[in-house]
């Protein structure tokens, strides 16, 4: 098994209630998005689009705006 990596997923703030749900920790707004940090199996980064990333940690992909790698 791969080490994780962690990704950083900024997401529309729509998606705040979601994300208080699930209990994700998100770091800090940016306006109308927010920023979740999470790790993430490398495996699962080379086999999952964006889109799929952030459905794995339960947000729909609708709220996606940008994925950062920080590898």
């Amino acid at each position: 098994m791969q080490a994780p990596v962690t990704v950083e997923f900024i997401v529309d703030a729509e998606a705040s209630e979601q994300i208080k749900d699930l209990g994700l920790k998100w770091i800090k707004p940016y306006g109308e998005h927010i920023s979740i940090k999470d790790e993430i199996d490398e495996t699962l980064l080379e086999s999952l689009s964006n889109e799929e990333l952030v459905e794995f940690i339960g947000i729909n992909s609708e709220y996606l705006i940008y994925l950062n790698i920080k590898g």
